[in-house]
């Protein structure tokens, strides 16, 4: 019965060991970072007219930290929006909002904006808000955006490359 019991204690202490390493990693005030998110867009397509489509719906995938890890790594990302191609002229303009939710569950949440071809979009986020760890989030960053294929079902996959920075109060 008292080898249980000191088992136990000592799971208890390392338990506890591992929470307090997790509390001490905490997000900094402030930092850059470079990453990528690859998506699968799904939503609709309604002509405007020949050769002008206007899209409707969300891109939905995952944000990798090119360090491999810290601020938003493996973050799942939803982003709803718009994407106006004129493949008459080649043009593409695009905007919407994102939320990336993390592992513990808190999020931050952007604007962005992009103008192009109808492949690339290369554009601008700002952070507008967040929960969590993530709180009174701001800053901006650049991104590319690329449409990689369409699928038989008419879904487009693609990923977009982000550049920028984050301040938190």
């Amino acid at each position: 019965m008292q080898v249980r019991y000191s088992r136990a204690a000592l799971m208890g202490l390392v338990l506890c060991a591992g929470l307090n390493t997790a509390t001490a990693e905490e997000l900094a005030k402030s930092g850059t970072f470079t990453g990528h998110f690859g998506w699968l867009a799904i939503g609709t397509g309604h002509t405007i007219y020949d050769g002008r489509v206007l899209f409707t719906g969300q891109f939905s995938g995952t944000f990798f930290n090119d360090a491999g890890e810290g601020f938003l790594h493996k973050a799942a990302v939803v982003c709803p929006g718009a994407y106006d191609f004129d493949f008459n002229n080649r043009i593409g303009k695009a905007q919407g909002f994102c939320t990336l939710t993390d592992a513990d569950g808190d999020t931050a949440q952007l604007e962005w904006n992009c103008q192009g071809d109808t492949v690339e979009c290369p554009g601008t986020q700002s952070w507008i808000n967040g929960t969590g760890k993530y709180a009174g989030i701001s800053g901006e960053h650049t991104f590319n955006g690329v449409i990689v294929g369409q699928s038989e079902h008419g879904y487009s996959s693609g990923y977009s490359l982000w550049k920028g920075e984050w301040i938190l109060p």
